[in-house]
Protein backbone atom coordinates (compact mmCIF):
# COMPACT_ATOMS: atom_id res chain seq x y z
CA UNK A 1 0.00 0.00 0.00
CA UNK A 2 1.29 3.43 -0.92
CA UNK A 3 2.30 6.02 2.19
CA UNK A 4 -0.28 9.15 1.80
CA UNK A 5 -0.64 11.74 4.18
CA UNK A 6 -4.70 11.14 4.69
CA UNK A 7 -5.21 14.88 4.93
CA UNK A 8 -4.00 15.57 1.43
CA UNK A 9 -6.01 12.37 0.12
CA UNK A 10 -9.29 13.80 1.81
CA UNK A 11 -8.82 17.77 0.66
CA UNK A 12 -7.55 16.32 -2.75
CA UNK A 13 -11.05 14.44 -3.16
CA UNK A 14 -13.15 17.85 -1.46
CA UNK A 15 -11.23 20.02 -3.97
CA UNK A 16 -11.81 17.82 -6.67
CA UNK A 17 -15.80 17.54 -4.99
CA UNK A 18 -15.50 13.91 -5.08
CA UNK A 19 -17.18 11.56 -2.41
CA UNK A 20 -15.06 11.18 0.62
CA UNK A 21 -16.67 7.89 0.68
CA UNK A 22 -16.00 6.59 -2.71
CA UNK A 23 -12.71 5.36 -3.05
CA UNK A 24 -12.46 4.32 -6.58
CA UNK A 25 -10.27 6.58 -7.62
CA UNK A 26 -7.84 6.63 -4.25
CA UNK A 27 -5.34 4.75 -5.71
CA UNK A 28 -4.57 6.57 -8.78
CA UNK A 29 -4.96 10.13 -6.33
CA UNK A 30 -2.24 8.57 -4.04
CA UNK A 31 0.03 8.17 -6.66
CA UNK A 32 -0.55 11.39 -8.33
CA UNK A 33 -0.35 13.02 -4.44
CA UNK A 34 2.97 11.43 -4.39
CA UNK A 35 4.32 12.18 -8.43
CA UNK A 36 2.86 16.13 -7.16
CA UNK A 37 5.14 16.02 -3.57
CA UNK A 38 8.11 14.53 -5.94
CA UNK A 39 7.39 17.07 -8.37
CA UNK A 40 6.92 19.79 -5.79
CA UNK A 41 10.62 18.60 -4.43
CA UNK A 42 12.24 18.41 -8.17
CA UNK A 43 11.04 22.05 -8.83
CA UNK A 44 11.67 23.90 -5.72
CA UNK A 45 14.06 21.59 -3.37
CA UNK A 46 11.33 22.02 -0.63
CA UNK A 47 10.11 18.45 0.93
CA UNK A 48 6.64 18.45 1.76
CA UNK A 49 6.07 17.19 4.96
CA UNK A 50 2.05 18.56 5.67
CA UNK A 51 3.30 20.87 8.74
CA UNK A 52 -0.15 22.36 10.53
CA UNK A 53 1.48 25.65 10.38
CA UNK A 54 2.40 25.53 6.90
CA UNK A 55 -0.69 25.01 4.81
CA UNK A 56 0.53 26.43 2.11
CA UNK A 57 1.89 22.67 1.52
CA UNK A 58 -1.85 21.17 1.46
CA UNK A 59 -2.49 23.95 -1.28
CA UNK A 60 0.41 23.24 -3.23
CA UNK A 61 -0.55 19.05 -3.25
CA UNK A 62 -3.98 19.95 -4.20
CA UNK A 63 -3.10 22.49 -7.04
CA UNK A 64 -0.82 19.97 -8.40
CA UNK A 65 -2.59 16.50 -7.80
CA UNK A 66 -5.39 18.38 -9.32
CA UNK A 67 -3.90 19.39 -12.24
CA UNK A 68 -2.40 16.06 -12.73
CA UNK A 69 -6.04 14.32 -12.16
CA UNK A 70 -7.35 17.23 -15.17
CA UNK A 71 -4.64 16.46 -17.41
CA UNK A 72 -4.05 12.58 -17.29
CA UNK A 73 -5.44 12.17 -21.20
CA UNK A 74 -2.03 10.79 -22.93
CA UNK A 75 -3.34 13.39 -25.80
CA UNK A 76 -4.33 17.13 -25.20
CA UNK A 77 -4.90 20.11 -27.27
CA UNK A 78 -3.51 22.44 -24.58
CA UNK A 79 0.14 23.77 -23.78
CA UNK A 80 1.71 21.28 -21.81
CA UNK A 81 4.97 23.35 -21.10
CA UNK A 82 3.47 25.52 -19.29
CA UNK A 83 2.08 25.87 -15.49
CA UNK A 84 -0.74 27.33 -15.11
CA UNK A 85 -0.14 30.00 -13.11
CA UNK A 86 -1.47 29.44 -9.72
CA UNK A 87 1.07 26.38 -9.47
CA UNK A 88 4.12 28.22 -10.49
CA UNK A 89 3.34 31.06 -7.81
CA UNK A 90 3.05 28.29 -5.64
CA UNK A 91 6.24 26.80 -5.95
CA UNK A 92 7.94 30.10 -6.38
CA UNK A 93 6.46 30.76 -2.55
CA UNK A 94 7.80 26.93 -1.54
CA UNK A 95 11.31 27.87 -3.57
CA UNK A 96 12.00 31.58 -2.13
CA UNK A 97 10.15 31.83 1.48
CA UNK A 98 11.05 28.88 3.04
CA UNK A 99 12.93 25.89 4.01
CA UNK A 100 12.27 22.31 4.22
CA UNK A 101 14.38 21.99 7.49
CA UNK A 102 13.25 25.22 9.21
CA UNK A 103 10.56 26.42 11.85
CA UNK A 104 9.68 29.24 9.65
CA UNK A 105 10.35 32.13 6.72
CA UNK A 106 13.53 32.43 5.44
Amino acid sequence: MLEVNEDALKYVKGYLRLDEEDTEDDLQLSLLILQSEEYIYNASRYKITYREDRKIEFLAVMLFTTHFYENRNPVTYQNVNQLPHSLQSVLNQLRNCYRSDSDGPL
